[in-house]
């Protein structure tokens, strides 16, 4: 337990720290998929954290957090859908370079994050499966960020971060359903 504590309480850091850098860029340079994903980092350290508590809960109360940390998982899809949504009203292209650049570091903290919990044994425990689901998500969003802002150096257009902040949507829908999944079969 104190393995899982320790490398817990460093990606919620992590995740709380980047969450400041990722909003302040995403704001400044008008990127749905940055906006998406820095609530998503907002999102990653509150779910670890109540994770982090909830592993000193009996089962019954584990369950009950679980389902919470599921409304909690919603948060970043529905703020991508919203944002998209304003994307196709307000169709300007982010400033590509700002948008790789953040997204790479996104990338870093988020593949470090992984890192640390993939070492967890999360198999049996949908708790830490959702904080492990979260960051391997991450990471794939991180890596269609920085595809997209590298396509928009070349073709700029708001189209390539509106189909990365579409894809993140898409990605936190299918964790939810598998994370369901898990706690309807007692994997708590």
């Amino acid at each position: 337990m104190q393995k899982s504590t320790r490398a817990i309480s460093i990606v919620i850091l992590l995740n709380f720290l980047y969450f400041f850098v990722e909003f302040y860029y995403a704001k400044r340079i008008g990127s749905v998929a940055l906006y998406a994903d820095s609530i998503d980092f907002l999102e990653d350290a509150t779910t670890n954290f109540i994770a982090l508590i909830a592993l000193s809960l009996p089962f019954i109360y584990r369950k009950y957090i679980s389902y919470f940390l599921l409304l909690v998982f919603l948060l970043p899809a529905i703020s991508a859908f919203i944002l998209i949504i304003d994307k196709l009203i307000n169709p300007v292209p982010p400033e590509a370079f700002t948008l790789t650049y953040v997204a790479s570091g996104a990338l870093i903290i988020n593949s470090l994050c992984s890192f640390l919990l993939s070492k967890l044994n999360y198999n049996q425990n949908s708790l830490l499966k959702t904080i492990y689901l979260s960051a391997r998500n991450d990471v794939f969003s991180n890596l269609l960020i920085i595809t997209a802002g590298l396509i928009t150096l070349i073709h700029p257009s708001f189209i390539y971060d509106l189909l990365a902040g579409s894809f993140i949507l898409a990605i936190n829908l299918l964790a939810i359903k598998e994370i369901l999944s898990d706690i309807k079969q007692n994997k708590i």
